[in-house]
């Protein structure tokens, strides 16, 4: 019994140097179960020696070997008609490929914010801290993770990082001083979480503030955090007091003998690159006679009149350091502190019963400005150049307690 094997014919297309195309006609010896062979015969378009069977052919030579063709790769046979594939497969396909995009974004969501904690696994060593938390107990930290709360509570996130890394070295600084005294006088604590010392937030709170950034917010605070790792400010062998506020407004920096009376050779009056923008630090407060005279330990059967209020002195800088209220002298500072102004550079103004308080600036305005530090960085200028400008005469150095 024969069978005869059936198969559409089908044409190879190979342009010869002529650019003409050739049909060449080879026969395959297709066997079967019968006693005799059954010749089927098949269409090619190739090379003349196609014509030979299929057992005596040459070798398969690439297009790519012939010079004469641009094509690199040989073309495979394919039928003279072709079917298109069903639009069920079509779209079982893409279904697939979104089903594994939205896993992806995920895992994503879910890795990224890990990623931000883990960044910090290589410098979570060394020195250790205690911090009296805001229910009273006392956690002992690792300074390096501590400082990054710190950082991230003191200055925003989208500052530069050599504003962050300045930010983290003025606040490892001041932490391992206020260790030391704190050794030294046999306290239970080093520091708190308010601006008594450093404000510091905990993990919990930097989700709250930061929500979807949250992971990049921190890998970013944290890097500069690890990239000053144990460095320190040093002034004539000692731990230099490393204060600092948020801006100058429009004047330059203090000396500390004019705010504290304490004397510290580099903490004194230096320019500050905001003030360059005064308008972009202004506030404004108001209230009621009654409620400021109250607020001072006035009498309120005072008759308060703009005259009586006349600044007796001013400091270096240009902010107020002595004042007269109704006959009484008051040092800036308390006024401000008081009446819980943004700064001690004030002007006023007196409507009615209302008088409505304007400041410039924000802080003591002693040490390192936060936004000054931010303006040098934005300019090309790197954390060194920032402290060494706001704390004259300091050297850094690495090390953690000396």
């Amino acid at each position: 019994m024969r069978i005869l094997v059936e198969r559409p014919d089908f044409e190879l297309s190979r342009p010869r140097k002529n650019g003409a195309f050739k049909t060449a006609r080879a026969s395959m010896i297709v066997k079967n179960s019968g006693p005799a062979p059954v010749k089927k015969t098949i269409s090619y378009s190739g090379p003349d020696n196609h014509n030979l069977p299929i057992r005596n052919r040459p070798a398969f030579q690439s297009r790519s070997a012939d010079p004469q063709h641009v094509a690199s790769n040989h073309r495979r046979a394919t039928p003279d008609r072709q079917q298109t594939p069903p639009i069920r497969h079509r779209t079982s396909q893409a279904g697939r490929i979104v089903l594994i995009i939205l896993f992806l974004i995920a895992v994503l969501v879910v890795l990224i914010p890990l990623w931000g904690k883990m960044k910090t696994d290589d410098v979570i060593a060394g020195e250790t801290i205690r911090v009296l938390m805001p229910s009273g107990t006392i956690s002992t930290m690792v300074l390096e993770e501590y400082l990054i709360g710190v950082v991230a509570a003191e200055m925003p996130a989208a500052f530069e990082t050599e504003a962050l890394k300045a930010q983290a070295v003025a606040s490892r600084t001041f932490a391992a001083r206020r260790t030391d005294s704190a050794l030294a006088n046999g306290d239970a604590y080093d520091v708190d979480t308010t601006t008594a010392t450093q404000v510091w937030l905990s993990d919990a709170q930097l989700r709250e503030r930061w929500g979807v950034s949250y992971g990049e917010d921190r890998a970013k605070i944290a890097a500069a955090v690890r990239q000053t790792s144990g460095e320190v400010l040093m002034f004539d062998d000692t731990l230099a007091t490393t204060v600092f506020f948020s801006n100058t407004g429009r004047l330059p920096t203090e000396n500390s003998t004019d705010v504290w009376g304490g004397s510290y050779s580099y903490l004194s009056s230096v320019s500050s690159p905001e003030t360059a923008a005064p308008d972009e630090y202004v506030r404004q407060k108001s209230m009621s006679k009654e409620a400021f005279l109250d607020a001072l330990s006035l009498s309120r059967k005072q008759n308060l009149q703009a005259s009586d209020l006349k600044v007796l002195e001013r400091t270096k800088a240009g902010r107020i350091a002595t004042l007269s209220v109704a006959g009484k002298t008051i040092k800036g500072t308390d006024f401000r502190r008081a009446l819980d102004l943004a700064s001690t550079d004030i002007e006023w103004k007196i409507s009615g019963d209302q008088i409505t308080f304007t400041t410039y600036g924000s802080g003591h305005a002693v040490g390192l400005s936060q936004y000054g530090a931010q303006n040098m960085a934005l300019s090309g200028k790197g954390y060194q150049e920032i402290l060494a400008h706001y704390y004259q005469g300091t050297q850094l150095e690495p090390a953690y307690f000396l």
